[in-house]
């Protein structure tokens, strides 16, 4: 597996609080044959997860050097997860917000409740731009949950979805476990990450069951394509094949 989405970047946000966190969550995650992780730190413009740039790379390199020490081999990268902005492509030209691994690859997240009522103009505007915006788990969303059929015009502008695999296995609850599954099966899902906070949390003890809900769903092949291909292809900056959604007819009636 190669994970685009985790928090293992020590001390500047909900996620590790320490360097030896972050090495014990390392270790774990190796152990379970992930290979490669981005580390996307929460960018919340005006809140305290608001470390820039030149900050965030002091500590990435000091990670990675305790990280060799301790013989991990699992390759660390670098990137974001950025709270909406409206100038998002600004934060990126002011060095506060990093695309992932320098690529043309943005992760953001949007608020939970509150709908934003111009995300299609920004993403568009973003991939004129030449980014490609990816939106972390759209499941989680009430939103989408109530109406999931919208990220169909998302797509439409460019937008890409990213799904937590603790979802599928109901760490997020009933609602995002359910409509993750449809999600995916409606080829609505182009990567699966695990979002990881800390060591010993239930998205890295679990993911094996995870990948294997994931397996049932889609099938190895798809299921492969999900983990490693399209995650591996941010990584090198190349594209993503994008397959067409299938049938809302039925996807509309299950909610």
């Amino acid at each position: 597996m190669i994970d685009i989405h985790s928090h293992l970047l020590p001390l500047i946000d909900d996620g590790c609080k320490s360097f030896e966190d972050s090495i014990k969550t390392l270790q774990e995650m190796e152990s379970k044959g992930i290979k490669k992780i981005i580390l996307t730190p929460h960018y919340i413009k005006g809140s305290n997860f608001s470390c820039n740039n030149k900050e965030k790379k002091k500590l990435f390199k000091e990670l990675q050097k305790q990280a060799k020490e301790k013989n991990i081999k699992v390759e660390l990268y670098l990137g974001n997860e950025i709270y909406f902005d409206y100038d998002l492509e600004g934060l990126i030209k002011n060095d506060e917000v990093m695309t992932l691994n320098d690529s043309k690859y943005i992760l953001f997240e949007l608020p939970m409740s509150n709908k934003i009522n111009n995300l299609k103009e920004v993403i568009f505007d973003l991939r004129s731009k030449g980014l490609v915006p990816i939106l972390a788990h759209p499941e989680r969303y009430s939103y989408f949950q109530n109406k999931p059929d919208e990220l169909i015009s998302l797509i439409e502008q460019g937008c890409l979805f990213q799904g937590n695999l603790g979802s599928l296995i109901g760490l997020y609850g009933k609602r995002s476990k359910k409509c993750l599954k449809t999600l995916i099966k409606h080829n609505l899902i182009q990567f699966m990450a695990t979002d990881v906070h800390h060591h010993n949390s239930k998205n890295i003890l679990l993911l094996d069951e995870g990948i294997k809900e994931l397996d049932k769903l889609v099938g190895k092949e798809d299921s492969k394509s999900l983990i490693s291909e399209n995650p591996l292809k941010v990584i090198y900056n190349q594209e993503i094949r994008i397959k067409n959604p299938k049938n809302f007819k039925s996807f509309l009636k299950f909610f």
